[in-house]
């Protein structure tokens, strides 16, 4: 009898703890957890809930749960309650609630019934979390996407309208002939003479005609056409670049007598090319901006869920009867499996949103990263770092990082071996890194105009970073991906931080 009342007293003492422990998980929680009856009226109220909309627990419980519900022709309080008292459960349903300072704040809420011992419906549970900077992210982006669409939109209209002019220099007199559109891209009044050969150096920026000279005495030499990208210099100081096409004239004899050719006013096209570029950091900004907040969602959303789920298990499995075997095996093995998707939750979160790389540096992250992918898929990942500066810049950080995890990636889905190796090599002037296998391999020049989005992320980036990069492979050889990026890059803007791992 004594063990008895011993063994019953251990089963509620570890009861209170499971519910303590659900308690403390709740009122940690940065999501607001409110409580409330059939009639709206709040029962429970986490420190989540007044961060959230600035009351007190002491000042929200006992009163209706419209005191943050604004005003309006729609109230989707009374469709909630409905929708509860019916038993169903609304997920991810996104809501304006007002704050005590009568702000208004976005919200994503997910409500379920609260049941009682008899499984009757006594109220209901309600998560809110605050979407604000989410939905002001996703207005961003769709205005980044808007812009980039005008620019292309632009580019195509640059090319329609594109102006080209023509040229014809005689080798034995010197005279030169210009197309009266090229006058214009010139900035020239077409009523003047056509500038003659001494004349034309001052209508080049200094490097430009520097450039043009070789090309031009190999056209006349030996009948090489040539193509240039030429930056002219107007009578008022401006300039316009040109692509000039230039191919050499000859007479019935066949000997060289002089060049003719085309010059196209590409600068719309550069301006048009230049915002593309700084239109692409903004995108990767905003897909890093995107990593984050999943990465965010995952830990702090799916993984407390999971958490208090493995509280509910436990709790069940210590009140059972010690009779009930099937039902505590049962139970084990729903924890095991808790346990697991937990793990891949912790490795995606991780992947999306790197805290090591934040907090600990580029090389930790980089050993964590190489064990849990081995870990994950079942491979050997060896890494190795040497001669790495103690704090490396933000930007290059994010950039090796990105390099490492699409490198083995996609490794693993076409090389078809077990093992990989990743190496960091720092030195005072840049840092390199490589990742390399030794399976089925490729041939570049098959995969040329085919490169996939995670080949072209790691160019951008690298690119991005001031780096070059290199893919070396051969069938049946293996692939070596190289990175080199200088310490001293920088990104246009720097503004790719390193939250955004």
């Amino acid at each position: 009898m004594e063990q008895s009342w011993e063994q019953t007293d251990n089963r509620d003492h570890a009861a209170r703890q499971a519910r303590l422990r659900l308690a403390a998980i709740v009122e940690s929680s940065d999501d607001a957890i409110i409580g409330k009856d059939l009639n709206g009226i709040i029962t429970d109220w986490n420190k989540g809930a007044e961060r959230l909309y600035g009351y007190s627990a002491d000042e929200t419980i006992g009163k209706p749960i419209s005191i943050i519900v604004p005003s309006g022709p729609v109230d989707d309080v009374v469709e909630i309650m409905a929708k509860i008292r019916a038993g169903e459960t609304i997920k991810h349903f996104e809501t304006v609630r007002r704050k005590k300072d009568g702000t208004l704040v976005e919200v994503s809420l997910t409500a379920s019934p609260i049941l009682d011992t008899e499984r009757r419906i006594i109220g209901a549970s309600t998560i809110a979390r605050d979407i604000s900077e989410r939905k002001h992210q996703e207005a961003a982006l769709r205005e980044s996407e808007e812009a980039l669409r005008q620019k292309d939109r632009e580019l195509s209209e640059t090319r329609r309208f594109a102006r080209v002019g023509s040229f014809y220099c005689d080798a034995r007199s010197g005279s030169v002939t210009w197309s009266e559109e090229l006058y214009l891209i010139a900035g020239l009044d077409p009523s003047l003479p056509a500038p003659t050969h001494k004349d034309e150096p001052r209508h080049f920026a200094a490097e430009s005609w520097e450039q043009l000279q070789a090309p031009v005495q190999e056209a006349l030499r030996n009948g090489t056409p040539y193509e240039l990208d030429l930056e002219m210099v107007r009578p008022d100081g401006t300039t316009r670049w040109v692509k000039a096409h230039g191919e050499p004239v000859s007479d019935t004899a066949g000997r060289i007598v002089a060049l003719r050719g085309a010059a196209q006013d590409i600068t719309e096209l550069k301006l048009a090319e230049e915002a593309v570029a700084g239109m692409s950091h903004k995108l990767l900004e905003a897909q890093e901006q995107e990593r984050i907040r999943i990465g965010r969602e995952l830990h702090d959303d799916v993984n407390q869920r999971l958490a208090l789920l493995s509280v509910e298990i436990q709790r069940v499995k210590e009140v059972s009867p010690i009779t009930y075997g099937e039902l505590r095996s049962r139970m084990d093995e729903l924890g095991k499996r808790t346990s697991e998707i937990s793990a891949v939750v912790q490795f995606l979160s991780h992947e999306l949103h790197s805290s090591r790389l934040e907090y600990l540096g580029l090389v930790s992250a980089m050993r964590g990263f190489c064990k849990e992918f081995g870990g994950k898929h079942e491979v050997e990942v060896v890494f190795a770092s040497e001669g790495m500066p103690p704090i490396v810049p933000p930007e290059l950080s994010l950039c090796l990082i990105r390099v490492t995890q699409e490198g083995p990636r996609n490794a693993l889905k076409h090389s078809g071996v077990k093992l990989f190796e990743v190496k960091l090599h720092g030195s005072p002037t840049d840092i390199r890194l490589t990742v390399r296998d030794s399976g089925v391999g490729f041939d570049p020049e098959l995969i040329k105009d085919t490169q996939g989005l995670g080949l072209i992320s790691m160019q951008e980036r690298v690119r991005l970073a001031k780096g070059t990069i290199s893919i070396t492979s051969r069938p049946q050889s293996g692939t070596e991906i190289s990175v080199r990026v200088p310490l001293s890059a920088r990104t246009p803007n720097e503004s790719i931080k390193s939250e955004g791992a």
